[in-house]
């Protein structure tokens, strides 16, 4: 199951935008003044709210590793159809669903996965309490086992792109800061990662208000681990560059990220380093 704890720093805005509400009123012939309805303001700060969505979540990898003068390359891409549902909590926090529709692989699987293991990830639902600004408490992780739900239980717990406590602005910027323990069983590595978040303005689209926010991640890995009973030291570092809308009634409604990270795994055995390079694409849209 996966830890984290998170640190929010809010920066001041760069703009503070308004709204100018207008009412207009009327007089009748002979009658009393009718009052014209006074539009509903556009809301200037997006926060999580109660919301139901249906998302595509794309992933591409490309593993490359360097060990006796030759350079073995790993690629493989999946697509994950997941079901969202956020319900209203009397405690101002929001019920939350994610239910995994399906698991499909847009190529040839990597070692070690079979077509069993994307079919045994179909069905799992995962729950936990989200707050306002997207970030996920109480997680209860799908049942079953198998490499691919290992690795849903430890990303799920942030699949949404956080936002500060108040709620995110035009010209805002803010950070957050995780550490995520992952690996498994076999491993233990934590991932360090501060993000820097920067707000745009808010734009209308055919299908309602949308905020765009572009972030770069940082991030290091480390910890140890066993392969066919070789003992390794894991240590590197990455950078991921984001861009996300967010929808005005409340939703996640898009995120873009492309991340490269650089390794090592040091073998204590055989006294042998070797390098690690991982590019990876990642794609989640709201589906019609």
């Amino acid at each position: 199951m996966t830890k984290a704890t998170r640190v929010h720093l809010g920066l001041s805005a760069a703009a503070v935008t308004c709204v100018l509400v207008l009412s207009g009123c009327g007089t009748g012939g002979g009658g009393g003044a009718e009052i014209a309805a006074a539009p509903m303001p556009s809301p200037t700060t997006f926060r999580y709210a109660p919301f139901a969505a249906s998302y595509r979540l794309a992933s591409h990898n490309l593993t490359e590793q360097e060990f006796g003068g030759q350079v073995n390359t790993l690629a493989y891409a999946t697509a994950t159809y997941l079901i969202a549902e956020a319900v209203a909590s009397s405690a101002g926090s929001m019920v939350l669903s994610l239910h995994v529709d399906s698991l499909v692989a847009l190529g040839p699987l990597p070692p070690g996965v079979s077509q069993g293991d994307l079919d045994g990830v179909k069905g799992t639902t995962f729950r936990g309490t989200m707050a306002p600004t997207g970030e996920i408490a109480d997680f209860q992780p799908g049942d079953g086992t198998g490499p691919l739900l290992e690795q849903l239980n430890q990303s799920m717990p942030r699949f949404f792109s956080v936002v500060p406590p108040a709620g995110a602005q035009p010209g805002q910027t803010w950070l957050d800061t995780a550490t995520v323990s992952a690996g498994g069983e076999l491993n233990d590595l934590k991932i360090t990662t501060t993000t820097r978040y920067t707000a745009g303005e808010w734009v209308q689209q055919s299908d309602g208000r949308i905020l765009p926010v572009t972030a770069r991640a940082d991030y290091t890995i480390s910890g140890t681990g066993s392969s066919a009973g070789a003992e390794f030291v894991i240590d590197g570092t990455g950078v991921s560059w984001v861009e996300i809308l967010f929808s005005a009634d409340g939703r996640l409604h898009q995120r873009i990220a492309a991340d490269t990270m650089n390794m090592t795994a040091s073998i204590l055995s055989m006294g042998t380093i070797v390098p690690v390079t991982q590019v990876r694409a990642d794609s989640l849209v709201v589906l019609p």
